[in-house]
């Protein structure tokens, strides 16, 4: 259960010092974020989060493979569709038409935000994929194994948990409440757990693909961003 703990504080790192964050994400570099750190400190700790995830990443995955059992895996079934573009993307678009036709700003707005964060955070992924090619668990490789620029079945950082947590920002930031917060943030972590639970994804993975999540959706809500429809297809404004 030690080895839980750890990783249940990893995901809240990210989470808990970006998450309530309304600050912009290049402020000076004096200027204090909503967490009470300045942009250095801030990246100061989330590095050390991520260097910490790293040292621990073999032996907290030998223990995630101990505790797999059919209950697990049914959870890890569920967490892992939060991440899943094959049903995000196409749930987001249906959300923005329909926001669209009915007249909807709000739904408009926030479905558009999580599209462009889900897609900026895909995006990021893939490139840091190929530049750092880390084999997953299930290669039988150690957490220290790196075949950089080959993005073939790489694992750093987690696609899934970076689209989960980009969906969970951006919406958590649209929709205002305190429990909607927790129910996003919760299925987002529940995604990277899912994604060890798999022997898919080491924990750095994970917490290097929640705090890129994070800040995807922050950056998709921070300004004024329109998506329009015309006879041409779709199209995306952005005023910061």
């Amino acid at each position: 259960m030690r080895q839980l703990a750890i990783v249940l504080a990893a995901l809240a790192v990210p989470a808990s010092l970006l998450a309530q964050s309304n600050t912009a994400l290049t402020p000076g570099p004096s200027t204090p974020t909503a967490s009470g750190l300045k942009p250095s400190q801030l990246a100061l700790v989330l590095g050390g989060a991520l260097i910490f995830s790293g040292i621990i990443d073999d032996a907290v995955q030998e223990d995630f493979q101990e505790w797999r059992n059919p209950l697990t895996n049914g959870m890890a079934r569920v967490g892992n569709t939060f991440g899943a573009g094959k049903y995000v993307y196409p749930a987001l678009v249906a959300s923005w038409v329909a926001g669209t036709a009915f007249g909807s700003e709000g739904l408009r707005r926030a479905s558009g935000h999580a599209l462009v964060a889900a897609t900026t955070a895909g995006v990021a992924v893939t490139a840091l994929k190929w530049a750092f090619g880390r084999q997953r668990p299930s290669s039988g490789f150690d957490s220290d194994h790196f075949d950089a620029f080959e993005i073939k079945d790489s694992s750093f950082p987690s696609g899934h948990t970076a689209v989960a947590f980009s969906l969970a920002s951006s919406l958590s930031r649209d929709i205002k409440g305190h429990w909607d917060d927790v129910a996003f943030y919760g299925a987002a972590s529940l995604t990277g757990l899912a994604r060890m639970n798999d022997n898919k994804h080491w924990l750095s993975d994970v917490v290097a693909g929640a705090t890129l999540g994070i800040f995807a959706g922050k950056w998709a809500t921070r300004g004024n961003s329109r998506v329009s429809a015309s006879p041409g297809g779709l199209s995306f404004t952005y005023h910061f």
